[in-house]
């Protein structure tokens, strides 16, 4: 019977480890799909209505053709360069969110951003299997990374349904990472003069996304031309550093500083980010990160850099990456003195995720290239190694903190129908009001994954202006002592 069994276990093992590529593939896409179904419930909220109020309004008298909706998207982008913040790449994009065109059609947002999430990191995966010449699936990998992404995001709602919110900071993070691709790629004895033009371009659009991501963007390629001795990679971060300067010196940013009336000073915020990094690293070293961070130490485990290749000591590493995930952390905290709303801890967190995983990536090549044991030249060809990969990566979906176990529970509650039916109902309600009459209306549902602010029962409240400025009536918060309802 005994033998029976291990005969068994071998045949599981053997079969896992031959189709170990397809099942991650499956089981990571199959984990996606309720990110994607949940975003049809979305719909615009806020801030995309004082930013797309008049592309909505051409689309809504028939005047918004192609030229014409980039033409007034521009102006906006402009507008605001001026009156609020100073971007100048994310708000051209806000100004765009596909709600205009109605709002069942803003769940658009949401899949092209997770789309481009995966295609900015499968160009990343690319670049640095290629320096590190790995042999393992690029396309599993980057899989993996989307999955792990999505699943410990720690704002589901502001990191990638809430188009505003979403689109102002998480394409800008996935963008460092192609730049990082881009400058592996041109340093690499192959390297193109070509790649260098698209970091530098890169560099300049990265810089007007939104303050966090464009000092983020500086520090990566400050290490790279330190790192690297390339006096190339000077032309990328001269160009990130002109486009921050253009940012932080608008008279936009000017407005803004004096609108949240903060007093910043260096040396408190240095003491606020080592606290606030403290309490973080205990938080997210959770179930997720342990399990990553396994799937980073077997992946180490195949990288073998020639024994004439001169390793620094990991410290310095960690050093660097801590310096990163830091200095992306002063950004908000010198500006505000808080560390920002869910959007902006999203990306402090995704930097804490990748960091970590480089860290224990580097350290475990440092020592295997140090001494390394005679069996690990097998061990990445076993059936045990991939099968144990394919456990930690199936991990991710399990694990009981996941974001994924919030989508799939809204989505067959009714959570997610619940919300947009709630939105769908308000905009059928103002079309039946006559002029300048108010809609008073029940709150939205609250849903994790889709909810992030909704008006209030003070009919000149800043949200409640901007829902009126953009449908055409006033609308308040239904309470108890009001008789109309929606």
């Amino acid at each position: 019977m005994l033998q029976k069994m291990k005969a068994f276990y071998a045949r599981v093992l053997r079969c896992i480890s031959a189709h170990a590529k397809w099942i991650v593939l499956a089981a990571m896409a199959l984990a996606v799909v309720p990110f994607l179904l949940i975003s049809i419930y979305s719909r615009p909220c806020v801030d995309d209505f004082s930013y797309s109020v008049s592309l909505y309004h051409m689309v809504q008298s028939g005047s918004g053709n192609l030229f014409a909706l980039l033409k007034e998207a521009a102006r906006v982008d402009i507008s605001y360069y001026y009156s609020w913040q100073g971007l100048y790449t994310s708000v051209f994009v806000l100004a765009l969110q596909p709600g205009i065109f109605g709002e069942r059609y803003y769940f658009i947002g949401a899949v092209l951003l997770m789309v481009l999430m995966a295609v900015c990191l499968y160009y990343f995966v690319s670049a640095c299997f290629d320096r590190l010449g790995v042999s393992l699936s690029k396309a599993c990998c980057a899989a993996i990374l989307l999955t792990a992404l999505l699943q410990g995001l720690p704002s589901m709602a502001e990191g990638l349904y809430w188009f505003n919110g979403a689109w102002n900071y998480t394409p800008f993070f996935f963008l460092i990472l192609v730049n990082i691709g881009l400058v592996l790629r041109f340093t690499a004895p192959s390297g193109k003069r070509r790649q260098l033009v698209c970091a530098v371009i890169l560099s300049f659009v990265i810089s007007g996304g939104n303050h966090v991501t464009s000092f983020l963007n500086i520090l990566v390629l400050l290490l790279a031309a330190l790192i690297s001795r390339r006096k190339a990679l000077l032309a990328p971060l001269a160009s990130a550093a002109v486009g921050f300067a253009i940012m932080y010196l608008a008279p936009g940013t000017a407005v803004r500083q004096v609108a949240l009336g903060h007093e910043a000073s260096v040396p408190g915020t240095i003491v606020a980010v080592i606290k606030q990094a403290e309490a973080w690293l205990g938080e997210w070293s959770n179930a997720e990160w342990f399990l990553c961070m396994a799937l980073a130490f077997g992946l180490a485990l195949c990288i073998r850099p020639p024994q004439s290749v001169r390793l620094p000591n990991p410290i310095w590493v960690m050093a660097a990456c801590a310096m990163l995930w830091c200095g992306a952390m002063c950004v908000p905290n010198y500006a505000m003195g808080n560390f920002g709303e869910g959007r902006v801890v999203n990306i402090l967190w995704m930097i804490f995720l990748l960091v970590s995983a480089v860290i224990v990536i580097y350290t475990t090549v440092w020592f295997n290239h140090k001494g390394r044991p005679a069996w690990l030249d097998g061990w990445c060809d076993s059936a045990g190694w991939r099968t144990a990969l394919v456990v930690f990566a199936l991990g991710l979906l399990v694990y009981s903190g996941s974001n994924l176990k919030d989508v799939v529970r809204e989505l067959a509650d009714g959570t997610a129908a619940a919300y947009a039916a709630g939105y769908d109902s308000r905009v059928a309600g103002m079309q039946q009001l006559a002029e300048g009459e108010t809609l008073y209306t029940l709150p939205l549902v609250h849903s994790k994954a889709l909810y992030f602010n909704d008006v209030s029962d003070d009919v000149n409240g800043d949200w409640n202006r901007a829902w009126e400025s953009y449908y055409g009536h006033p609308i308040a918060a239904e309470t108890p002592s009001e008789n109309e309802t929606a």
